[in-house]
């Protein structure tokens, strides 16, 4: 279910994670115990993605909305928990998925414009652990040969296809 807050530049860091988020669920990746290096890559490029655009949020100056406010934004839902077979994959997504409620559900989302610097620094924290998880334990752990447990899970499924996704 989507959810709804009053600060634009909280509603464009959640969509930022979200769509991360399924980028993660539907990478090659997710069907195999290896993490490939494209999806490494990936992941690293969606992590200073959400880092730059913290740091934009913080470099603005605070944005006087009375008209604006309160306004009502909605933000795509997380996606639902999936067990895909790379436990990489899963642990990433739960670490966006941290990311993520902890943007739309801090102090920041009631705000027209702007974060509180508690709440960059909680979005901060969870990106950098998530960058400390790929460099410290999926380049270091992965990938695990499991010829008798695999597969556990079924596929996650193709990305989007076509031209309209969304049936418009």
């Amino acid at each position: 279910m989507p959810v709804t807050v009053n600060n634009f530049h909280v509603r464009f860091l959640a969509d930022k994670v979200h769509r991360f988020g399924v980028e993660l669920i539907k990478s090659q990746s997710a069907n195999d115990s290896q993490m490939k290096p494209a999806d490494r890559t990936r992941l690293s490029s969606y992590l200073d993605s959400v880092d730059f655009a913290v740091n934009w949020i913080e470099s603005l100056p605070e944005l006087d909305l009375p008209e604006t406010s309160p306004r009502e934004y909605v933000c795509e839902d997380f996606p639902a928990e999936v067990d895909a077979e790379n436990e990489a994959i899963n642990v990433a997504c739960d670490i966006l998925r941290a990311c993520y409620l902890e943007t739309v559900n801090g102090q920041s989302a009631r705000r027209s414009a702007g974060m509180s610097p508690h709440d960059i620094k909680r979005v901060r924290d969870v990106v950098a652990h998530c960058r400390d998880f790929l460099t410290e334990y999926v380049e270091n752990a992965l990938p695990l040969d499991l010829p008798e447990s695999s597969p556990m899970e079924a596929n996650t499924g193709p990305g989007n296809t076509g031209i309209n996704p969304g049936g418009n």
